[in-house]
């Protein structure tokens, strides 16, 4: 399987010495080209978690904060009533863009807290989507993001719903359990006190 010039040669090169250097072998680094979950994670192994830095104001009403995000909405099951934000984590806050496969919210939130970091609520939504409008889908790389920290359920039995924003910035309700069904960002949030690893810098 070692073959080949220059940098693509080198890129392999590394990746193979990696997998023997773990037991591995030839067999092993082949699997990447059937096994789409093995390559889902090694490119996700590649693509670490952006990070920047976001000025969250808990002062604005949810109205006002979607406003000022530039997000725009048709789906009246949208509400502050509903999706409320939590009443901490204000000021300059680092947040992560996540690309996450994941067959529920519980698996996806258990992913974010092994890395440090916590789903983004509404108002931290909004308040990304202020920073970066006009470029949103720049920053997110052509993916819709989901925040599953502001999260409402009709009645016991029907699905507990988060939100979804397109990379058109329309704002509309995200059913976690379909997760694995779609490509997209989760929005997540730093937290000092979680298990995973150590926070890059902020952009």
């Amino acid at each position: 399987i070692l073959s080949g010039q220059g940098t693509n040669f080198e890129i392999l090169k590394a990746i193979v010495y990696a997998v023997q250097a773990c037991g591995g072998g030839d067999r092993n680094v082949r699997r990447i080209v059937k096994d789409e979950v093995l390559a889902w994670r090694v490119g996700e192994a590649f693509m670490k978690d952006k990070v920047f830095d976001v000025d969250v104001n808990l002062g604005l009403s949810f109205e006002e904060a979607m406003e000022q995000s530039g997000f725009h909405k048709d789906n009246p099951a949208i509400t502050a009533e509903r999706f409320h934000h939590r009443d901490s984590s204000t000021g300059i806050i680092k947040f992560g863009l996540m690309f996450i496969r994941a067959r529920s919210s519980d698996e996806a939130r258990g992913m974010m807290i092994r890395r440090s970091f916590k789903p983004a609520d509404s108002a931290q939504l909004f308040a990304w989507g202020a920073k970066f409008r006009g470029q949103g889908s720049v920053v997110v790389s052509h993916l819709p993001i989901v925040a599953l920290g502001s999260l409402w359920q009709d009645s016991p039995g029907t699905p507990t719903l988060g939100l979804y924003v397109s990379t058109e910035g329309e704002l509309h309700t995200y059913n976690p359990a379909n997760t694995h069904d779609r490509s997209v960002n989760f929005l997540a949030e730093y937290c000092n006190g979680c298990h995973g690893e150590d926070v890059p810098e902020g952009m």
